[in-house]
């Protein structure tokens, strides 16, 4: 009988979804079928706001923009354990522009070096996975 650890995922609730992505920081832009990412926008990091996401972006000079539908992922994990976080969102995106909101974000996600380029999106979720990536045993 083999009693080597097995990596395992365990799909969490929402809520702790919303949890543990507030708890990552950053993140990435994913391309899949329901929301394909952008080519040129990166992510910088994202706060989150109850059930909102905001995404700080840096788009490209003379891009087209953001799209309307995102897919991020955030993730930490242990790259010799094989365990650790990963939480995916998909959903509707818009720029923020009112100046107040801009104010109120731009200190919590730290400075913005590049402000020509530097945007602030809302994502708001539409579908929200998280995983625990464990190591069992058989």
């Amino acid at each position: 009988m083999d009693d080597q650890p097995v990596p395992s995922l365990l799909e969490l609730p929402r809520a702790q979804a919303l949890v543990l992505l507030a708890g990552l920081g950053a993140g990435r832009l994913v391309a899949d079928r329901a929301a394909p990412g952008p080519a040129g926008l990166v992510v910088v990091n994202h706060l989150v706001e109850g059930e909102r996401v905001y995404l700080r972006v840096h788009l490209p000079p003379g891009g087209a923009g953001h799209p309307q539908r995102l897919t991020y992922l955030a993730q930490r994990i242990d790259p010799e354990e094989h365990t650790g976080w990963l939480v995916r969102v998909t959903g509707a995106v818009r720029r923020v522009v009112e100046p107040g909101e801009l104010a109120r974000y731009r200190v919590p996600m730290r400075a913005w070096p590049d402000e020509d380029n530097e945007h602030l999106l809302l994502l708001r979720p539409e579908r929200l996975t998280a995983y625990h990536l464990t190591r069992g045993r058989w």
